[in-house]
């Protein structure tokens, strides 16, 4: 009984300093100046105290649910491909990936990061981080209306960057919504829109910003009742979509931002797949592997697919596409079964993912931000609450 209650204490203990060591790494993102510093704050402060519990195998048990089986098979299979032409940094940063997955799982507080405070904070921390860095560059001598090509600090791409505001400003939907905060939403809107559309100017950021205007647009007309209100959020409708012609027809920098079409995309992944049946459909081409690719004319060289699926099967082959479309869509019912925001963030991010997104395997980056910590959480409160009435969390000497 004193073991229990000994381990009892450790394990709160671990839980208050992995949430607070987490909540400094997504910190670190936007308040330190580059990747290098991040990962070093990652390696002293997560790395190795998780280390140090898993060398005393001071590890919570966890129940086998169809979800973990899936991200354990996952993990497995991506330790597996590093032998069909990986090197000794991959294997260094799937430790890395697989620590995090374990620390988000087995000692993170996972309530705490799906509160309306925490994702409201998130967005307003990250909205300040563009505008503040935009404000100073325009100071600095940067032109007003050409996009900005990197920011100041470790959140330095513009795509990614806004690829997680809009994630983020999905994540607080649903409370601003049921609170009814209707000047905060169109506040919030507005700002995403500047950000995305007229300061980073990413395409990925906008299609994932329209679909979350449309989707919650066709929610308010399930909900309102009454043809007048009916019409009236139309009306609505009718107007931002002009307002939206109107912008990218008459704002020069909205006009850059459509002349630069797809970005050689569709080219770029015709390329890609031909190396992918050069190397095998199976094994994929191996986790080092590098293609020079120009798109363009010859004119822009691109060296990743730039779409998360694609970078499954051309790194990692055939079953590590399948086990990640698996998981994603098991993720996502999952959360829907939790009313987790996080299945809506995640949702989002792998729309605006299958346009951009580097490696699956790398040390702590944007990836981390937009597919790891929310499917860890959701995975966390998959594994750590009884299937109860009651849906207690299971303690750590249980």
């Amino acid at each position: 009984m004193l073991l229990s209650v000994t381990r009892f204490r450790e394990q709160v203990s671990a839980e208050k300093y992995f949430t607070f060591s987490i909540v400094g790494l997504l910190l670190a993102f936007v308040l330190l100046p580059n990747s290098k510093w991040v990962a070093n704050y990652y390696y002293v402060f997560v790395l190795l105290p998780a280390t140090a519990l898993l060398l005393t195998l001071r590890v919570p048990k966890q129940p086998l649910k169809p979800l973990l089986i899936l991200w354990l098979s996952f993990a497995f299979w991506l330790l597996t491909s590093g032998a069909h032409g990986g090197d000794f940094g991959y294997f260094k940063h799937w430790g890395y990936l697989v620590a995090f997955c374990v620390v988000m799982v087995s000692w993170v507080e996972f309530r705490r990061f799906r509160t309306p405070r925490f994702f409201e904070a998130c967005f307003i921390m990250l909205g300040a981080y563009i505008l503040i860095s935009t404000f100073v560059l325009w100071a600095q001598g940067a032109p007003v209306g050409e996009r900005i090509l990197e920011l100041p600090l470790r959140l330095s791409g513009p795509i990614l960057t806004s690829m997680l505001l809009v994630a983020l400003l999905t994540a607080c939907l649903p409370a601003w919504h049921s609170e009814a905060k209707i000047w905060r939403i169109a506040v919030a809107f507005a700002l995403a829109l500047f950000c995305v559309g007229f300061v980073l100017q990413s395409r990925s950021g906008l299609v994932g910003l329209v679909a979350v205007t449309a989707g919650y647009c066709c929610y308010l007309l399930m909900l309102t009742k009454g043809r007048f209100l009916r019409l009236v959020v139309l009306v609505m409708v009718g107007v931002s979509v002009a307002s939206v012609i109107w912008a990218l027809e008459y704002v020069e920098s909205l006009q850059m931002l459509v002349s630069r079409g797809d970005s050689g995309r569709f080219e770029l992944w015709s390329a890609y797949l031909r190396e992918l049946n050069q190397c095998g459909v199976f094994w994929g081409c191996g986790p080092s592997f590098v293609a020079e690719i120009y798109v363009m004319d010859g004119t822009l060289l691109i060296q990743h697919p730039h779409n998360i699926f694609l970078v499954a099967i051309v790194y990692h082959g055939l079953l590590a596409l399948i086990l990640l479309l698996v998981l994603s869509c098991a993720t996502l019912w999952y959360a829907w079964q939790q009313k987790n925001p996080w299945g809506l963030y995640l949702l989002v991010a792998l729309l605006m993912l299958q346009f951009d997104g580097n490696r699956l395997v790398n040390r702590p980056d944007e990836i981390w931000l937009l597919v790891y910590l929310p499917c860890m959480l959701i995975l966390a409160e998959a594994v750590r609450i009884r299937d109860t009435p009651g849906g207690k969390e299971l303690s750590s000497a249980g």
